[in-house]
């Protein structure tokens, strides 16, 4: 922009106007890249619209993600083929809905949903990455499928309601897995299949904190072979039993 310091303000009305519009236009359509300057990068999308053709290219050392408002991140796609390190932070409503993760194998990956479904049909492909670590609370989670296919360990954490319907694809983890489902329903219908290494635990914990059998969760637990290593906690915390629902597939 040139200096416009003694312009009229309708010029000036004007240049802002278009620069909201490349600001907007740059945002709606094709790659969205933070840079190392800032370090990460806030995605205020269109609010309540779909963005399918959106991508948002990591590709410096430390790709930092914060989605805040509603919708802003859902139906995105997040290429971090070429980045060390991800941190993915979604914290408006709806706001990573059907969001996707690609990774061509990070150090570390770090995803926080904590929005009323802000990663409902979230698909996370986390393959060959070093450390992950999800964290899911107040329903955020819902229909979450993550798999991790050659990662080294792997944390996942849900609370409140937050990982109904799940998918937790583990069976070549290398190192450990660990999933901890706290409160009632909060892994309700959800799949998860164990690693397969004998040296790799399957540690899978559950806490039920309200009396009613309606309330104990429906977890499907998948040991795909006989060397795998189950680690089953049941927390009822004086409210009955916490794992009678639960079944095991064995192989």
């Amino acid at each position: 922009f040139k200096q416009c310091f003694l312009c009229p303000i309708s010029e000036v009305s004007s240049m802002v106007f278009l620069w909201l519009i490349f600001v907007s236009l740059s945002f709606a359509y094709g790659i969205i890249s933070p840079t190392e300057s800032t370090h990460g990068l806030d995605v205020f999308l269109s609010p309540f619209d779909e963005h399918p053709n959106d991508t948002i290219s990591c590709s410096q050392s430390l790709c930092l993600v914060s989605c805040r408002t509603n919708h802003s991140c859902d139906h995105i796609i997040i290429d971090a083929g070429q980045t060390d390190s991800l941190q993915l932070s979604c914290k408006g409503d709806v706001a990573c809905a059907s969001i996707q993760i690609r990774s061509g194998g990070m150090s570390s990956s770090n995803i926080t949903c904590l929005g009323s479904s802000s990663c409902s049909g979230a698909r996370f492909n986390l393959s060959h990455s070093s450390n992950v670590n999800v964290t899911c609370s107040d329903g955020s989670c819902v229909g979450m499928q993550l798999t991790t296919f050659n990662a080294s360990n792997v944390s996942v954490t849900c609370a409140n309601a937050s990982c109904v319907h799940g998918l937790l694809s583990a069976e070549h983890v290398t190192q450990s897995f660990t999933v901890q489902c706290d409160d009632n329903q909060t892994c309700d219908a959800m799949d998860i299949y164990c690693p397969l290494q004998a040296d790799v635990a399957c540690n899978i914990s559950t806490s039920i904190r309200m009396s009613s059998r309606s309330y104990t969760p429906r977890i499907n637990i998948y040991i795909p072979s006989k060397t795998a290593n189950l680690i089953l906690d049941c927390s009822s915390h004086g409210f009955g039993p916490a794992c009678d629902d639960i079944t095991l597939y064995c192989a």
